[in-house]
């Protein structure tokens, strides 16, 4: 009953703050921000998740949270998605917060489990019907 952590992470994360904690570490060329080189961050993921074929696949953020759960279409591994925060719950135009609850909206559909990290989260989650 071992477990086995492997980290995939953006170029800003800094790989020696988690030395020895993980069996892999592989990088994703992902950007904060909606880019259309995003394509790229979903095709290195899918990569990843075949190259170690997860049990489940964890990811938080929404940028993170939807590169996974679209680089595991088809590949049909357990995902669950820890949003820590709503892309459509910040101060941005009302078109953003279009574009960003209906890509949470497709992406829940590729995951097992939404983990909210509080009351607000959930009920946001439920007015915008993400699950």
């Amino acid at each position: 009953n071992k477990f086995e952590n492997i980290l995939a992470f953006s170029q800003s994360f800094h790989k020696e703050d988690y030395e020895g904690l993980f069996l892999a570490y592989e990088t994703i060329p992902m950007k904060r921000n909606i880019n259309k080189k995003d394509i790229t961050a979903v095709i290195t993921l899918r990569k990843i998740i075949r190259k170690y074929h997860p049990d489940v696949i964890y990811a938080h953020s929404s940028k993170a949270g939807a590169v996974a759960r679209i680089a595991n279409i088809g590949l049909k591994h357990k995902c669950v998605y820890n949003p820590h925060g709503w892309a459509f719950s910040i101060r941005t135009s009302n078109w953003k917060i279009k574009v960003y609850t209906l890509i949470e909206r497709l992406a829940a559909i590729f995951c097992q489990k939404i983990v909210c990290i509080s009351e607000f989260e959930k009920k946001s989650a439920l007015v915008k019907n993400i699950c």
